[in-house]
């Protein structure tokens, strides 16, 4: 398996959000949603499957979410996965709805 140097999550998520590797809390932001967070998420990684979840929090309305996951190759080439239709979406209400 050829080894990855960087692997960077950004993204942005309404009033906050709560970021999940393999089960794992990474990172929990508040507010900011005009402003994207970068996480680097190498060491929480492991080889073959993985899973990423974030839970993202709105009070005053829908939630929305938008990402990017960036690979950066030994070789040099830049694979860039960014949110899309395609995520698996879970809707949950949330205390006092």
């Amino acid at each position: 398996m050829e080894q990855l140097n960087y692997k960077v999550l950004e993204n942005s998520g309404y009033d906050g959000y709560i970021l999940k590797i393999n089960g794992k809390e990474i990172a929990q932001r508040v507010g900011g949603w005009q402003q994207t967070a970068l996480h680097e998420i190498t060491s929480s990684l492991k080889p073959g499957k993985n899973t990423i979840e974030i839970s993202v929090m709105n009070e005053n309305g829908p939630t929305a979410l938008i990402g990017e996951l960036r690979f950066d190759m030994p070789d040099g080439k830049i694979i860039l996965i960014k949110t899309d239709k395609s995520f698996k979406v879970k809707q949950t209400a949330g205390k006092g709805t």
